[in-house]
């Protein structure tokens, strides 16, 4: 008997797009798998979609909750699946046909905890595989404190790719409840557990590119990351400089590339940073200054 699957599909009103991810899965090579899609609060046809699948292939559940956050629609699919492994699926992405296959064979030669491969950026008009960008995943092996390094330098660790042991995400505890980045907060607790990673070139799976999953999205994930560096920083001495080096870059690039920035924001984030005694009026500025004066001020003296 082989061992089985859960794959997790946190979904919001997805129905343009979840018909396409749903099928990608029943479309799967290896077939011992079930599908666990959260309808968390969708306002549009996408618990009627995913209803008329639960009648068509007895592999597939739905769970429906008022709209929460991805972290907690991820642990209510957790606590209700079955499976040995975990995979991870949003409703407007895809997987190639080999991509459970291949992902649990790799998986299982080195016994690692975590596998995760290479990934496609694709709009929504489909050309040849050849012509799009990938995120760029090589061969490597994630542990201990030179793995901890490496993730943080880079996390280069797309969600749609991972497969997981379902026990080392139940020993590390639920996914945090956060608008963003609850999926790397999760990761670096698995390595600061002692897990190994294991990252392949191939590339199995397709992130969709438009603007209901850029946008906002990518800019609450920035401000998220620097709140979950901010908590590990603090918890773990030997990583300090390191966290407040990546915080200080993605501060800088959130604070340039995002039109949408407040004050506030900016405020909540210079907690991040520990500020010698004359640096601290700075926050005060901040309910005087236009706001792209005091970007510049914060470029120039904190980062």
């Amino acid at each position: 008997m082989t061992d089985k699957i859960s794959v997790i599909m946190p979904a919001y009103n997805a129905s343009k797009y979840i018909e396409a991810s749903i099928n990608c899965v029943i479309s799967q090579v290896y077939k011992n798998w079930e599908l666990i899609v959260v309808d968390d609060g969708s306002t549009d046809d996408t618990f009627t979609i995913i209803e008329r699948y639960t009648h068509i292939d007895d592999r597939i559940k739905v769970i429906r909750q008022e709209n929460k956050k991805q972290g907690e629609a991820k642990n209510q699919a957790i606590k209700n699946c079955t499976g040995k492994y975990l995979a991870f699926l949003d409703a407007d992405d895809l997987w190639m046909p080999n991509k459970l296959s291949i992902s649990l064979r790799e998986l299982k030669k080195g016994n690692y905890d975590l596998l995760f491969t290479d990934a496609y950026f694709f709009e929504n008009e489909f050309i040849e595989l050849k012509q799009y960008q990938t995120f760029g995943i090589t061969e490597h092996i994630y542990h201990g404190k030179e793995g901890i390094l490496m993730f943080l330098e880079n996390n280069r660790i797309p969600n749609l790719t991972v497969l997981v042991k379902t026990d080392i995400i139940t020993f590390a505890g639920p996914f945090r409840n956060i608008h963003a980045a609850e999926d790397y907060d999760m990761w670096l607790r698995l390595l600061s557990h002692g897990a190994r990673f294991k990252a392949i070139g191939e590339t199995l799976s397709m992130y969709r590119m438009h603007n209901e999953s850029v946008s906002a999205k990518d800019r609450n994930a920035i401000y998220e990351t620097i709140s979950v560096l901010k908590c590990f920083g603090a918890q773990n001495n030997e990583f300090k400089e390191i966290v407040r080096k990546i915080s200080k870059d993605k501060f800088r690039y959130w604070l340039y590339n995002d039109p949408h920035l407040t004050k506030k924001k900016i405020r909540a984030l210079l907690s991040v940073f520990s500020f010698n005694i004359y640096k601290i009026p700075i926050t005060f500025l901040s309910y005087l200054l236009p706001i792209s004066i005091f970007r510049k001020i914060i470029n120039r003296i904190i980062l």
